[in-house]
């Protein structure tokens, strides 16, 4: 979801971390399918305007 997201923006890892303020490394682990904290979880919803809960039933549907 985050990397496809990502993409569609046209912005580098960096570039969304930066938006996002977080480190790269978060963003790759993100892409990654790696865990979210639930502060990264909000920054998500809050960047794409959606519910912290959409978020998280977005990310368990692309592990799943």
């Amino acid at each position: 979801m985050v990397r496809e997201e990502r993409k569609n923006l046209a912005l580098s890892q960096e570039q969304f971390a930066n938006k996002l303020c977080l480190s790269t490394v978060s963003v790759s682990s993100l892409e990654n399918g790696k865990e979210m904290g639930s502060k990264v979880i909000k920054k998500l919803a809050k960047y794409f305007k959606m519910q912290t809960r959409e978020i998280r039933n977005l990310m368990l549907t692309k592990i799943n």
